[in-house]
């Protein structure tokens, strides 16, 4: 069982899943037979297989051979899978190169600590998103990028099918016993659900092949799942892609003159929705208020903690003061190679539930500057994106990402590092897109790669299509 959640989450009633998952794979065969390319088709069926198998977590998540779950032997046969399907010079790409670092310094500490299942586990969750990251890629300049964004949309309708049976059945979670339900359609645990529902409208935000009245649309379903979903964290991280939906997509389609007077009529409509999203979430985003003004009391050890302040943030706030004052209890070496990759198991009852406190823990110093290394690296890479309305919705998309990790662990979850995935992939396509709409089979797979930290002139290649 997922340690987020010992207990047993609510499913969705076994005959209707088995059915729907008939119709589902019917779809996968349609998404296959639209892929285009080989990368393509291993795309769709790894991020349906994901989802899907999420859709079982009574069955994946329990233990088969050697102690790895249906799920974790999937991600393994994925990474195989992809190793063998996107050409090798993927992996010897400079934009591999802070990935490898971060894996070394996981290595090191995972020595130190003798913890090696935890290095395994770690190396197949990075590997994972390195293998779609490239495959993204290639299928993009072998088809092209609204293809792939299109197919990879579509692998997440069961998502949506299935909540809104949980809607209808009632088929919902009290994770925090405050009576704030999520219905996250029979799966385990909202994050995981919550990071597919921000992914599929990650998708929908970078396709240009659909009009924006049919964006608009797309995307407010995936806001209304989250909503339903009732996670705030993804709440707050889909923001930015609401922001560049609205700026890049609405208001800069038309000429200057209009975007002013498009601004003033848009401010009562914000305003009241803002009021209106306000006076719902206020209980929910209440404790985030309480951080914002008074930061300074939280920060203090763990059994400072009084009995309310360890349930602000569903305990976020109190998790974060027991992890960083167990890694400051470490030793020299652990201070700067952590406890251990996957230490917090059998030691802390839940996961950080944020990615860079977690990294501080199991991998130290180094490995949480290896981390915001990698971030930072796709970050300012983004800034040389030739075209201003890529780069744009781009820098908004990892603004989106970088928030997901201020309150949950994406990179923990497959489900996030196939967002993390669309999204680097999406980038190094922008980076240096082929001058064709369909390219070669003799073209340079990795280019992208190349350019990424080569400083070549981007300014010669052709937009964005």
């Amino acid at each position: 069982m997922d340690p987020l959640n010992p207990g047993a989450a609510p499913q969705t009633p076994f005959p209707i899943l088995l059915a729907l998952t008939c119709v589902f794979t019917a779809m996968l065969v349609l998404l296959v037979r639209r892929s285009g390319s080989l990368p393509g088709c291993f795309v769709v069926v790894a991020v349906w297989l994901r989802v899907i198998s999420g859709a079982y977590h009574f069955i994946t998540f329990l233990p088969l051979a050697g102690g790895f779950s249906i799920n974790a032997l999937l991600s393994v046969l994925t990474v195989g899978a992809g190793v063998l399907v996107v050409n090798p010079r993927n992996f010897v790409q400079m934009w591999m190169v802070p990935i490898y670092v971060l894996l070394a310094v996981t290595a090191a500490s995972a020595i130190l600590n003798g913890s090696t299942s935890g290095a395994v586990d770690m190396f197949f969750k990075w590997g994972y998103a390195a293998v779609l990251i490239a495959a993204m890629c290639e299928a993009m300049r072998r088809t092209s990028p609204n293809r792939v964004l299109m197919l990879v949309a579509f692998c997440y309708a069961p998502i949506f099918v299935l909540q809104v049976i949980s809607v209808v059945f009632g088929i919902a979670k009290d994770t925090e016993g405050d009576g704030a339900v999520s219905y996250i359609g029979g799966y385990n645990h909202e994050a995981a659900f919550s990071i597919m529902i921000v992914t599929f409208v990650l998708a929908v935000y970078f396709n240009t092949g659909w009009s924006f009245v049919v964006k608009a649309a797309l995307i407010s379903m995936g806001v209304l799942g989250i909503f339903l979903a009732n996670y705030r964290t993804a709440i707050v991280a889909i923001l930015p892609l609401l922001l560049g939906t609205f700026m890049f997509d609405g208001v800069w389609r038309f000429d200057r003159k209009s975007r002013s007077f498009i601004f003033v009529m848009a401010i009562p409509l914000v305003m009241g929705l803002a009021a209106l999203a306000g006076d719902r979430l206020a209980d929910r985003f209440g404790d985030l208020a309480t951080l914002l003004t008074d930061s300074g009391r939280f920060l203090k050890p763990p059994q400072q903690f009084l009995e309310d302040e360890q349930k602000i943030l569903s305990g976020r706030l109190y998790i974060w003061s027991n992890y960083v004052t167990g890694y400051l209890h470490g030793t020299d070496m652990q201070l700067l190679l952590g406890d251990g990759p996957n230490s917090w198991v059998g030691t802390f009852v839940k996961y950080a539930h944020n990615t860079m406190v977690s990294y501080l823990y199991e991998l130290g110093v180094l490995g949480l500057m290896s981390l915001l290394a990698l971030w930072a690296t796709f970050v300012v890479a983004t800034f040389r994106v030739p075209h201003a309305y890529a780069r744009n919705k781009l820098l908004l998309a990892q603004a989106c990402f970088l928030l997901f990790n201020l309150a949950t662990m994406p990179h923990w979850n497959i489900e996030g590092n196939i967002l993390f995935a669309l999204l680097q992939a999406s980038l190094l396509y922008h980076l240096a897109p082929p001058r064709r709409a369909v390219e070669s089979e003799a073209a340079t797979p990795g280019a992208d790669g190349r350019r990424f930290f080569r400083g070549a002139n981007l300014s010669s290649l052709s937009t964005m299509r």
